[in-house]
């Protein structure tokens, strides 16, 4: 409940967010940031290494606080996320739409937002291994109304460029990290792991944050990827189409990530309730993800009309088309909590990443067979159902295991 709650609230405040950036900056600053900020998640999940999910598996079975390596992870994420954030920022600023990205101003701006989006990933993660939902509830309820603040305050001051609604995203996140700090160390969590961690690096093995790192950046990057992939092949105008109508979806896809995590969290800690809980999460996800699909094809004009005309013009091909693939994302989530709580991520990783290729090169070959926005998102819709695909048998497996 608190992983739904989140989501509803986030994506609630966040359409807030786009509906009045979308009202107070020009097409192409919304394709900019749009990419941007997709690509700033992308490497903040790089910059994670892994530890978050392993935290978020290994804390349920931790019987002392004093065994709790949270500082630890939260200080490397910040590091590797400030790195790889620089090197990120100069690479993607090779995209002649978004050579911002290696100004003098944007470098900085954009390596600080990996950094602290790659600490909150922890945090969030850590906090649902500890079965603290609400702080990652209340942060996120606190990083959605910041940042609908600071879009208003930026619109205002007059800062309407894409740099500045970009840098309203990763300010929030940071304002939003003071809620788990106070916590943390009020509860002692931060205080007592802060010694025990540095002492005992193998607290976090090695190979076992490998293996979530890689399985989650596979898992993560198609949709990442996406609002990156379409200024780079068609315009930011389209990108802004795009992102607009992905954060519409993103109502839809969130019921299964957030009960497939949910599920993932309690299994951990009792393997042999897999089974009924994984029935009682396919079958809420496949109901709910029906429900948001029927109104998005029905209300789906409406919904985009609130962003704009040109928006309710362009998107609503793009947006139907994308919440019809609901079902392999249902399929993709719950597998991933299948072969976590089974502790098979080295032997997923192959099935994982010929999803990721299936969805990032049939999106491509969309986009270059049929050089329109509505091109790219057939072919991610025919990727998602190829992957999901690979992924049923391992999920019906499950259901059908004693």
């Amino acid at each position: 409940m608190s992983l739904i709650g989140t989501g509803v609230v986030s994506a609630a405040l966040g359409g807030g967010f786009w509906w009045l950036a979308a009202r107070t900056f020009v097409p192409s600053v919304i394709g900019f940031a749009g990419a941007a900020i997709s690509a700033m998640l992308l490497l903040a999940s790089l910059s994670t290494a892994g530890i978050g999910t392993y935290l978020q598996g290994e804390l349920p079975r931790v019987t002392s606080a004093t065994r709790t390596p949270i500082l630890a992870g939260v200080a490397a994420a910040g590091a590797f996320g400030g790195v790889i954030g620089l090197a990120g920022g100069l690479a993607t600023g090779e995209t002649a739409r978004l050579a911002l990205l290696r100004s003098g101003t944007g470098l900085p701006l954009f390596a600080a937002g990996v950094a602290c989006t790659a600490v909150a990933m922890v945090a969030d993660q850590a906090a649902l291994g500890l079965w603290h939902g609400r702080i990652q509830f209340w942060r996120n309820t606190a990083f959605s109304v910041c940042k609908l603040v600071l879009v208003g305050a930026a619109w205002l001051i007059g800062f309407r460029s894409g740099l500045a609604l970009f840098s309203t995203w990763w300010v929030s996140t940071a304002l939003s990290l003071t809620i788990p700090l106070a916590y943390g160390r009020r509860r002692g969590f931060l205080r007592h792991s802060a010694t025990a961690s540095w002492r005992a690096p193998s607290v976090l093995p090695l190979r076992s944050l490998a293996a979530n790192h890689a399985f989650n950046l596979a898992l993560q990057a198609p949709a990442l990827l996406m609002p990156v992939l379409v200024p780079a092949l068609l315009t930011l105008r389209d990108n802004a189409t795009f992102f607009v109508s992905w954060q519409i979806c993103y109502l839809v896809f969130m019921v299964p990530i957030s009960l497939s995590s949910a599920l993932y969290a309690v299994a951990a800690a009792a393997p042999r309730t897999l089974r009924l809980n994984l029935q009682r999460s396919l079958g809420a996800s496949l109901l709910l993800c029906a429900c948001g699909a029927i109104v998005v094809f029905v209300a789906g004009h409406w919904i985009l009309e609130i962003f704009g005309h040109s928006y309710a013009n362009n998107g609503l091909t793009p947006l139907r088309l994308l919440v019809v693939a609901a079902i392999p994302q249902v399929i993709k989530a719950h597998y991933v909590a299948v072969k976590r709580v089974h502790r098979g991520l080295v032997r997923a990783l192959p099935i994982v990443g010929i999803g990721l290729l299936l969805e990032v090169g049939c999106a491509v070959a969309g986009a270059a067979g049929a050089n329109s926005l509505a091109g790219f998102v057939v072919g991610w819709v025919v990727g998602s159902y190829l992957e999901g695909a690979l992924m049923f048998p391992s999920v019906v497996t499950a259901l059908r295991a004693s």
